[in-house]
């Protein structure tokens, strides 16, 4: 049962990892357009422009992804605590 516990709980870090591209990204992106707009960063880098139209075309298809994995995620943690309650008869607050 040990062995499980921990396979399910590196299952939902790695879920998890997905916040980067779904939030991390958009954030960066976000702050180089602020920058850009108080005149903090005069011209923004050609390669960030291009990643940024990648990003854009795929945007609806990871925030789906994104929140099905969150789901996912959530789900199995529920299930490592049911796993956990049910062998030792612990009670979680």
């Amino acid at each position: 049962m040990q062995k499980i516990q921990k396979t399910l709980s590196g299952v939902v870090v790695l879920s998890e990892l997905s916040h980067i591209f779904c939030c991390g990204l958009p954030i960066l992106f976000s702050l180089s357009g602020l920058l850009a707009g108080i005149g903090l960063i005069a011209v923004m880098p050609g390669w960030l422009d291009s990643v940024h139209a990648v990003f854009h075309a795929y945007e609806i298809p990871m925030i789906i992804a994104s929140g099905a994995v969150l789901l996912f995620g959530w789900g199995l943690h529920t299930l490592a605590r049911r796993i956990d309650c049910r062998n030792t008869g612990c009670s979680h607050p």
